[in-house]
């Protein structure tokens, strides 16, 4: 069983002065409490615990449970979004390429709107 630090800034002081002491200091405090100690995030395994238990209370409630169904619904769309204007800007690359290499007038693809306009004309 890992021990409690109780004074996080002596802890702090203590490791910047022997750097040497983090893996022993890990060791009797928990895996990566060195770390946190130095970047000032440390909590107590109490308070872990208590940060894992309100976590998981509030994804089995149901408010929890529908946002982040939500959050997965909005990113499946935006994903689509950005596969078709990655589409249509391929379709775009791709007949400005096939206009330098034959000549010919362009297939115009007006990228606000994702529509085919016309052939080798402007948009009225």
């Amino acid at each position: 069983m890992v021990e409690t630090v109780n004074d996080a800034q002596a802890a702090k002081d203590f490791l910047l002065q022997t750097p040497d002491a983090i893996d022993a200091f890990d060791d009797k405090y928990g895996q990566g409490s060195a770390n946190a100690i130095l970047n000032g995030t440390y909590s107590t395994p109490a308070e872990l615990e208590a940060s894992i238990a309100e976590r998981e209370a509030a994804q089995n409630e149901p408010s929890g449970f529908l946002e982040n169904a939500t959050d997965m619904v909005q990113g499946v769309f935006a994903g689509a979004e950005a596969a078709i204007n990655e589409t249509a800007q391929t379709f775009n690359s791709l007949n400005m390429k096939i206009e330098e290499a034959t000549g010919m007038g362009r297939i115009v693809w007006d990228d606000s709107d994702c529509r085919l306009v016309s052939f080798g004309s402007e948009r009225n």
